[in-house]
């Protein structure tokens, strides 16, 4: 009996031809897997970055201050550093106010002079009784209130022997205001006095400038 050809119903042919061209690639089903997957290592690997740029953040603070260019850094990073250097330096820079208040003008530098005086042999003693007046009178405190220190000296030559001729006076004042006030006294005066009468045989007088004094003269 001689049969016809069968017909193949299209809907199968259909689904053969699905599974046929569908055969080498993945099932449906399992792309919302795969999705998932994917996802997870994105988020791991920005939580892989965040971790790391919290653990090396005192490694790259230190690298900023050493003079390395920040954009070599990560953006998270960056953003932290800047954010405490801001607060460090708003810490320790005082306001313009706050450094008008605290700054304090320095106190005058002392008025410091010094003599070398040659004096008359014969009157070497009278000289010396009046700079042990004007000494005593100007350091008394109630005096000369701006007397810091009047020294008088004899030298010593090279043989040590002191020679009672020469003297060296070495004064200190508040300020010049203060010394102009002590020449006008009238010790300083009987002294101008003797040298007016040719006591002096030589005067080398100078001001100094202070470097370095003990506490008393500070």
């Amino acid at each position: 009996m001689q049969t016809s050809p069968a017909v193949q119903d299209p809907s199968i042919r259909g689904s053969c031809f699905f599974h046929k061209i569908s055969g080498s690639r993945m099932n449906h089903h399992q792309f919302p897997l795969l999705l998932r997957v994917v996802v997870s290592i994105l988020l791991l690997n920005v939580w892989c970055q965040v971790v790391s740029s919290f653990c090396w953040l005192p490694q790259q603070l230190l690298t900023i201050t050493t003079g390395r260019d920040v954009t070599s850094l990560s953006p998270l990073s960056r953003t932290m550093i800047m954010a405490t250097a801001a607060s460090l330096d708003a810490a320790v820079t005082p306001k313009d106010d706050e450094d008008a208040a605290t700054t304090t003008s320095s106190p005058p530098a002392p008025f410091i002079k010094c003599c070398i005086v040659e004096v008359q042999p014969h009157r070497a003693q009278e000289f010396a009784k009046l700079c042990q007046t004007g000494q005593s009178k100007a350091t008394n405190g109630v005096e000369e209130p701006g007397c810091i220190r009047l020294d008088v000296l004899n030298v010593v030559d090279e043989q040590g022997e002191v020679v009672h001729h020469k003297f060296i006076i070495y004064e200190i004042f508040v300020d010049e205001e203060a010394y102009q006030q002590h020449v006008q006294k009238p010790y300083s005066q009987e002294i101008g006095a003797f040298i007016q009468s040719g006591g002096v045989v030589g005067e080398n007088a100078f001001v100094a400038q202070k470097l370095f004094l003990t506490n008393d003269d500070k």
